[in-house]
């Protein structure tokens, strides 16, 4: 199923949806997971590395990040269960705090205890848990990068004592099956103001990353990752123009004679950047230039970008939401 967004020409909705901080008279962009805010057409862009930057920065971030986070507290009859006061200790550091039912036992042991048991650097054979079914990127640029950030410590995270206990104590409380889900909608296949047709264009292999509608023209845009091509259809689905070579695109937009497309680079998570801002011309039907002109070029698999003038320069600022964990960018 794919959902198609109507084009919103300026929205402060997607900067909160990024991660979007604060940005006053100077001030960091901060988003959180990664980020990149930068002037469009300006000349550089500053990096931090979160692996790098300074106590006050990693603090004040994670500040931000938990202030509406509920903290649960430690209770005496949370003592009393052995494992269950450690995980409340220490798990919320990163998260709010997960009761065992919410996944079943082996999904537990076989999935998500071995990653981060990984993830938090406790060393081998603290638990009789197996071996991280997710294996280590082995592109030398996305490992590079992965190493760079400390993604996975040189030192224990949670002391290894406390670890085996929590570990303990979830596969004790998990239920053996997934625990029915309660209230759960009814899902519908139909939409009532709306009828349902199949357009002529098809690919062979669908792996749609974008949809986007043009409403002045009727058009609709899609990006598939499969062939890396965008296209353009008609308001009946009829193909007017198809430009390969495009890499997963995400997120487009029409900006004073020039369509700026948004690529993720791999759609499949990799830490090597080979994400891409581009810009195509328009011929006088509105179809795209080709070849396009680069904006922005290796970046860690962006999801969204927006634009704006966030500083009063009188210049558009390009903010984009990734799925990196490497780093924070600020303009």
């Amino acid at each position: 199923m794919i959902a198609a967004r109507q084009a919103v020409r300026w929205s402060w909705l997607p900067l909160f949806a990024a991660g979007l901080i604060g940005v006053a008279g100077g001030d960091p962009l901060w988003l959180p997971g990664g980020g990149t805010a930068r002037e469009a057409g300006g000349d550089k862009i500053e990096t931090v590395d979160r692996a790098k930057s300074g106590p006050s920065e990693a603090t004040s971030l994670h500040a931000v990040l938990i202030q509406h986070q509920i903290i649960q507290s430690v209770t005496p009859a949370d003592e009393a269960i052995p494992g269950r006061a450690e995980a409340i200790l220490y798990c919320q550091t990163c998260h709010i705090f997960a009761e065992p039912d919410l996944l079943d036992r082996a999904t537990l042991r076989n999935f998500v205890l071995p990653f981060l048991t990984e993830r938090l650097g406790i060393p081998a054979g603290t638990t009789s848990l197996p071996a991280n079914p997710i294996g280590r990127q082995k592109d030398p640029k996305a490992l590079a990068v992965v190493n760079r950030a400390g993604i996975y410590p040189a030192y224990p995270l949670v002391p290894p004592d406390a670890w085996k206990k929590i570990v303990d104590y979830y596969l004790q409380a998990a239920p053996e099956v997934p625990l029915p889900r309660a209230n759960e909608p009814f899902i519908r296949a139909e939409l009532p103001h709306f009828k349902v047709f199949k357009p002529r264009y098809r690919t062979p292999f669908p792996f749609t990353t974008l949809v986007e509608i043009d409403t002045l023209r009727g058009w609709v845009y899609a990006g598939d990752s499969a062939d890396n091509s965008l296209v353009i259809l008609d308001g009946q689905g009829r193909e007017l123009q198809k430009i390969p070579s495009t890499p997963s695109p995400v997120a487009i937009e029409d900006r004073a004679g020039e369509v700026w497309i948004a690529s993720i680079g791999s759609v499949f998570p990799s830490d090597n950047p080979r994400g891409k801002l581009v810009a195509f011309g328009k011929d006088e039907q509105g179809l795209l230039n080709i070849p396009p002109r680069d904006v922005l070029t290796d970046l860690s698999r962006p999801t969204f970008a927006t634009y704006g003038d966030l500083n009063g320069d009188g210049r558009d600022d390009i903010v984009m939401s990734t799925l990196t964990a490497t780093g924070l960018w600020t303009s």
